[in-house]
């Protein structure tokens, strides 16, 4: 079938750009911690900003909670209740591009019937379990082996694939899990807290929709403005792969516009697996959303290839001790434990590389016992 597949971190980093040449301020790395309720409206919502710029409180007019898996989490800080089926899914990223578009089995939505390629690799999903919390997403080896198993009757190849990571989400659904569950969306108020807006539901290929409808319900809170464009607006520069030279048009095709940013006369790469130029991350860091080495990893995939990090993550974090003041022991534990996450299920070469990884690092680099 006609079908098709999205980078989810470039489609983030799209939407990011989107709202701030609206008027947004976006700010990563700042979490919601709590909220006041005085005279049924939302009158203060308390923030922890690992960067320092916010206050400890925001005083809204409106509030949009669109937390996802945790929706009901934030609900429950305004004194709402909002009733979700938390559905557990795995993926599992195999090496190297084993099809050159998605692959599906033709019947009904069931575990392991699809394999996308994706940059230099290929993910194989998905499955479908209840999930006790938002943060369940731990992938199980029986998870790895039916992906494996369903997907290869596709791709024969995949059997002699190399699997370098693994990854689980929740999906949100309202009323209840499962493959059966409603993919459909609600955007949900209290009389307890009228200025709370919570969007619950919904799916990644009704989003635009989503935050359309959103937004058109915020206005008319506000008294103001027309009704969303998002319909009519197309998200993010144009990435055509169009360019002067291999690198030019690989870089367009990854940041579309916003390659021209990039000193491609620096031609050392600094990630050997995805071929990201050094500059590539230098142009990350001068733009300022990247406080980690997860946040660099996120938007030029340095770190997302065969090797998970291995090769670069050194490098990564002398460029970003050359660009600012940082406190580097940190920055790069946090990186392996989530990077060691990935590969907790993994067996085989992948599994000898990774322990390998480990002790070179900890070891010869001085980090073994390092907390």
């Amino acid at each position: 079938v006609n079908d098709g597949s999205i980078d989810p971190f470039s489609l983030v980093q799209a939407n990011l750009e989107d709202a701030r040449s609206a008027g947004a301020t976006v700010l990563n790395h700042c979490s919601v911690t709590g909220m006041t309720v005085e005279g049924g409206r939302v009158s203060r919502v308390e923030v922890r900003d690992r960067r320092g710029v916010l206050s400890s409180a925001i005083v809204p007019e409106v509030v949009v909670n669109a937390a996802g898996s945790w929706v009901s989490v934030v609900a429950e800080m305004a004194g709402c209740h909002i009733p979700m089926g938390l559905d557990q899914g795995s993926m599992l990223v195999m090496d190297g591009r084993q099809c050159s578009q998605v692959i599906n089995r033709m019947r009904p939505p069931s575990n392991g019937d699809i394999a996308v390629p994706n940059h230099t690799s290929t993910i194989l999903g998905t499955t479908s379990r209840p999930a006790g919390s938002p943060e369940d997403t731990t992938v199980a080896i029986e998870d790895i082996e039916l992906l494996v198993r369903e997907t290869s009757a596709m791709l024969p190849s995949l059997r002699n694939c190399r699997a370098i990571r693994t990854y689980g989400g929740v999906r949100p659904l309202l009323g209840g899990g499962g493959r059966e569950a409603s993919r459909s969306f609600a955007i949900l108020t209290d009389e307890g807290a009228e200025n709370l807006l919570s969007v619950a539901g919904g799916k990644l290929t009704t989003y635009r929709l989503m935050a359309e409808k959103v937004a058109d319900r915020v206005c008319g809170m506000l008294g103001t403005g027309p009704r969303c464009r998002t319909h009519l607006e197309p998200l993010g520069p144009s990435a055509d792969g169009k360019g002067s030279s291999i690198p030019q048009a690989r870089l367009r095709r990854k940041y579309g516009r916003m390659a021209s940013s990039i000193d491609t006369s620096d031609a050392r790469v600094i990630c050997s697996c995805e071929q990201v130029l050094r500059s590539e991350v230098k142009a990350v860091l001068k733009a300022g959303d990247a406080l980690t080495l997860a946040d660099v990893m996120r938007r030029t995939r340095a770190g997302m290839g065969y090797c998970q990090g291995f090769d670069c993550s050194l490098s990564v974090l002398e460029v970003m001790l050359e660009e600012r003041s940082v406190d580097p022991l940190p920055l790069l534990m946090e990186f392996l434990e989530e990077r060691e996450r990935g590969f907790s299920q993994a067996g085989g070469d992948q599994l000898r590389q990774g322990l390998l990884r480990q002790q070179v690092l900890k070891g010869v680099y001085g980090l073994e016992g390092k907390e």
